[in-house]
């Protein structure tokens, strides 16, 4: 009988770590100078990832720098390496910055820590800090 017990306990165990979320999972916000740089939505259903990238534009109009508007996109193939949760944007026009070339843009956001994390633009070396808010 406690082999049994122990047998229950075991797959009551791995089906917990089966259902666990992606390390990656959850609502990540950057900042810069005060200011929100990018807030990453990351969604684990089963082990597929989703999710979405804010960019926030900022601009100084003489009154200090402001949010003046952002821009939403979906993540395209989302995935965790075991370090870092990896993804691609398609930066058409209607999801492009002014003057912006459009095509694929990959991404990577390194986990630092349980909550912080650095996020990059590929072929960049710095990048913005990240926590995780929810």
């Amino acid at each position: 009988m406690k082999r049994f017990a122990s047998l229950v306990g075991l797959a009551l165990v791995m089906a917990e770590v089966a259902l666990a979320s992606s390390p990656a999972a959850g609502q990540w916000q950057g900042r810069v100078k005060d200011m929100p740089a990018v807030t990453l939505k990351v969604g684990d259903d089963a082990g597929k990832l989703s999710g979405t990238v804010t960019f926030f534009v900022v601009k100084d109009q003489g009154s200090g720098p402001q949010v003046v508007g952002h821009l939403e996109i979906p993540m395209l193939h989302p995935r965790f390496d075991g370090r870092a949760l990896l993804f691609e944007i398609n930066q058409d026009r209607q999801h492009s910055p002014p003057g912006a070339a459009p095509g694929v843009v990959r991404f990577k956001m390194k986990l630092l820590g349980a909550d912080e994390g650095e996020f990059v633009k590929a072929g960049e070396t710095s990048g913005v800090r990240m926590k995780r808010v929810r």
